[in-house]
């Protein structure tokens, strides 16, 4: 895309300054146009694509009192909930964030079944915390009271890369991935 044109799925081109709406492929007048940006796209993708597979961390710690909002989308799993409409069903789906602390120090972790926005309680017995990092695993856990629409963790995280999960333990013995983790560097 340029400020003048749009091109989608490499063969329709829009005037996007006259058309905003994109209602006209005007590809076949501008044969030239197309030409250039499929040329733009195809370079873009060759080197995107280089890092294909690769596992970006996300940052947390890097503004002390600010929230690092991790959420299912963001989880390393086999299956993942990519929507608000299936993390309303609640599947009893479980994967990790891949982080990254960028500064050492106190942290605390807050965990949600639902976004804050949504004044959810949590399903559960039991909230489990793990921070799986070079120097071995912390492990945490505690009960969750009913109605408690949140469940926080505070612990000692060293500058470095680490997986964090976090799960919901539910009546049934099946355990439930808590979709939502704010991550906050206190101290």
């Amino acid at each position: 895309m340029t400020q003048d044109w749009r091109l989608v799925n490499k063969t329709e081109l829009y005037d996007i300054r006259n058309d905003k709406a994109q209602t006209k492929d005007v590809s076949e007048d501008h044969p030239k146009v197309v030409a250039e940006l499929q040329a733009a796209y195809e370079t873009w993708w060759a080197d995107a694509s280089k890092r294909t597979g690769e596992v970006e961390p996300m940052f947390v710690g890097e503004t002390l009192g600010t929230d690092a909002v991790l959420t299912a989308h963001d989880w390393h799993a086999k299956k993942v909930p990519w929507d608000q409409s299936v993390i309303k069903q609640a599947p009893m789906l479980e994967g990790h964030w891949e982080i990254l602390a960028t500064t050492g120090g106190r942290y605390r972790i807050t965990l949600r079944q639902q976004p804050t926005e949504a004044n959810f309680s949590i399903v559960g017995t039991r909230a489990r915390l793990a921070l799986k990092g070079s120097r071995g695993t912390v492990k945490l856990e505690q009960p969750i009271k009913p109605g408690a629409q949140f469940i926080e963790f505070e612990t000692d995280i060293p500058k470095g890369r680490y997986q964090l999960s976090a799960s919901f333990d539910q009546i049934s013995g099946q355990t439930r991935g808590a979709y939502y983790a704010y991550v906050r560097r206190i101290q």
